[in-house]
């Protein structure tokens, strides 16, 4: 089974449709190519794969200390923008929407 926001918009962990093109069990474990297409297509939105990335970091953090500076806000913000371009009909770049993280 894989998510999306089909079911309910405020849960970015809800069941997708069968032939979506994401088709593991979390959206933190899809390929960059699949969440890419899926925002594009707004099958998912950015702000829903924000929370999911945002979500995960939050049940693992305490164990894996792996982030000196965590900008949830900032991240959330970067993907309504994403959002309100794709509502408008605009294109995006590959790698619009998708949550990222900087090794220092």
């Amino acid at each position: 089974m894989s998510f999306s926001n089909r079911n309910n918009r405020n849960n970015p962990l809800t069941p997708f449709s069968k032939g979506e093109g994401i088709d593991k069990l979390s959206l933190v474990d899809q390929p960059i190519h699949a969440l890419s297409g899926a925002i594009k297509k707004r099958t998912i939105s950015a702000k829903e794969l924000t929370l999911a990335f945002l979500k995960r970091i939050d049940s693992v953090e305490h164990k894996i200390h792996a982030y000196n500076t965590l900008t949830g806000e900032t991240a959330l913000a970067e993907a309504d923008r994403v959002d309100q371009v794709l509502a408008r009909g605009e294109e995006i770049g590959p790698l619009a929407g998708i949550p990222l993280a900087i090794k220092d």
